[in-house]
């Protein structure tokens, strides 16, 4: 699945629901006026935001969409087996407009690798910024600003000095900003396995929009009360005010979801079901199901609800793309063990 994650910004407003590593420096805006798509975008100040973390891959592709009044850092890739020392490639934007790529020469120190042409980044405006690279002895490095690919490196160091050989992974991305405190905000931002199709380049400056269910489809789970889909739609979430339980393994929900809110006739990249969870006693897993098929990635949950983020890249059971005659669709959660 090439799809790793997607963000908008705009169905929870507390950084850690699903970004794994948040940042004081960081929080998301909501119905200021300030998101690019939907109601909501992440304010990032004093340089590092918040990290995601994800699987191993072997490529990486980040595409955020923001915009900054101060030059600085947009976004760095990380292998986090090396922890603090982890950070290995950095994208920043300079005062006169270009975009340039570092790399990590040494503990803490960091080399240019090279610079686009300048006035390219435009200030106080989103700007669509993406990275691709992998981290290798003779690497490569792919950088897009507002459609068009401004850097491709190739025979350059990417890969970080925590270690020898040149089979080292990434596994977390963390937005950025310039030092101080710079009006900086990031919105619309995903993340793509380039090893694996589909999706695996470069998919434009995509819109994402959050969609609550409507309706049941089919339920085994126990409502708080009233009715499951009603206890489920909150935006934000609501944690122990409204919710739906099941301690039996096995037990699945289904919701109804229409394409509400997304503009006529959208090409529809790929799709994300969140799943907001936690166990009150004891341990349980569970996970997403889309359209009833086979559960996919379950987790074991924590005593503290977290967002769980599943990408598909293509309708369940096949390599059907997602259009909108797709919808209405279904999804839900199913305890797994």
């Amino acid at each position: 699945m090439a799809a790793i994650f997607c963000d908008g910004f705009d169905n929870y407003n507390t950084q850690g629901d699903l970004w794994d590593f948040p940042n004081g420096n960081s929080s998301i805006q909501q119905n200021n006026g300030k998101a690019r798509t939907g109601i909501g975008c992440l304010l990032v100040t004093a340089g590092l935001g918040p990290i995601k973390t994800f699987a191993n891959v072997l490529q990486l592709l980040c595409c955020t969409n923001t915009s900054t009044d101060t030059a600085g850092y947009i976004m760095q890739f990380l292998d986090l087996t090396f922890g603090a020392d982890g950070a290995f490639i950095s994208l920043q934007s300079n005062p006169d407009g270009s975009l340039q790529v570092f790399a990590r020469i040494a503990s803490g120190q960091y080399g240019s690798i090279g610079t686009s042409a300048q006035n390219i980044f435009r200030f106080n405006t989103y700007n669509c910024v993406a990275m691709e690279c992998n981290q290798q002895l003779l690497g490569f490095v792919n950088v897009w600003c507002n459609g068009v690919k401004v850097l491709a490196l190739t025979n350059v160091r990417t890969q970080g000095t925590q270690g020898t050989g040149n089979s080292h992974v990434i596994n977390a991305c963390q937005l950025m900003s310039a030092g101080g405190l710079p009006n900086c905000l990031h919105d619309d931002v995903y993340m793509l396995d380039t090893t694996t199709a589909p999706n695996n380049t470069f998919l434009g400056a995509l819109k994402f929009y959050a969609i609550a269910p409507t309706a049941n489809a089919s339920v085994a789970f126990t409502p708080l009360t009233g009715t499951n889909w009603s206890e489920v739609n909150e935006v934000p979430p609501d944690g122990d005010t409204s919710y739906v339980s099941s301690g039996n393994v096995g037990d699945q929900d289904q919701y109804v979801y229409p394409l509400t809110g997304v503009p006529a006739n959208s090409v529809i990249a790929f799709l994300q079901h969140e799943l907001d969870m936690k166990v009150d006693v004891g341990s349980r897993s569970a996970g997403s199901v889309l359209q009833g098929a086979t559960v996919a990635n379950p987790v074991a949950l924590t005593s503290g609800y977290h967002i769980y983020a599943t990408p598909y890249d293509s309708q369940p059971g096949g390599s059907a793309i997602w259009t909108p005659g797709t919808f209405p669709i279904t999804a839900g959660p199913k305890v797994t063990a």
